[in-house]
């Protein structure tokens, strides 16, 4: 299989990725740490300047980045955006791969040098369609958001 995912370490002493079993669907990104202010957003890089040019042209497939599950729990933060998207071009000398955290805590969190806090994920895309309007909808109204549970 020559699927290959080219990338830059920006510190040469770490690691970049964590993958504990092939089937983890998700490699977690290392941190280079940082600190993330109380009540406030903190960006925090990672270990990685990412090139997956020829895996998008030939797959079709996006590199997204989502927070960890223990994220919140061990540093009271979330990922800003939910989901962070790394488009195929962004892979200059300085576009370091990064995740904004929002601090929900009362006092600064501080994110150390080799932390797991979020695992880059891709994902096939579908970028050849076409968008239509449509001038009512199909049936009567199910409640709206969150009606079903």
């Amino acid at each position: 299989m020559n699927n290959i995912i080219y990338y830059n370490k920006i510190n040469k002493d770490n690691e970049v990725f964590f993958k504990k079993n092939k089937s983890d669907l998700g490699i977690d990104l290392i941190s280079l740490g940082g600190t993330v202010p109380r009540k406030s957003f903190g960006l925090i890089p990672f270990n990685l300047i990412l090139d997956y040019k020829k895996i998008y042209k030939k797959y079709k497939v996006g590199a997204f980045i989502f927070p960890r599950s223990s994220l919140y729990k061990k540093y009271k933060c979330i990922l800003a955006n939910s989901v962070g998207v790394i488009d195929p071009d962004f892979n200059g000398r300085a576009d370091i791969v990064s995740a904004l955290l929002f601090n929900t805590s009362d006092a600064d969190v501080i994110i150390s040098s080799g932390d797991r806090l979020c695992q880059l994920i891709f994902l096939r895309i579908f970028d050849k369609f076409d968008l239509k309007i449509k001038n009512k909808a199909n049936s009567k109204s199910r409640g709206g958001f969150g009606s079903t549970g």
